[in-house]
């Protein structure tokens, strides 16, 4: 198989969590500052994202919580962010 764990984790988020299932498991995490994980294999796996996931991901810094990064409307789609939880 030439997919990462990381696009077949993301796929299957995308594809199968319910909007109610996603606020469920992002709400514990909300208030917390997002900072990118610090393994580079995890870090820098091969991930497939559209341009408006990328410039989410792009914006996680640690100066910014959850809940402010999607309240800053980046998307234009509903909820592009959604394969990011994992």
């Amino acid at each position: 198989m030439d997919v990462s764990a990381g696009t077949l984790i993301a796929d299957g988020v995308r594809n199968f969590w319910e909007e109610k299932r996603l606020a469920e498991a992002l709400k514990q995490f909300l208030d917390f500052y997002i900072v990118p994980n610090p393994d580079p294999e995890l870090c820098f796996q091969e991930l497939s994202l559209s341009e408006e996931e990328q410039a989410f991901l792009d914006r996680v810094d640690g100066g910014q919580t959850l809940q402010q990064l999607l309240l800053a409307r980046l998307f234009h789609q509903r909820r592009p962010w959604q394969s990011l939880i994992y």
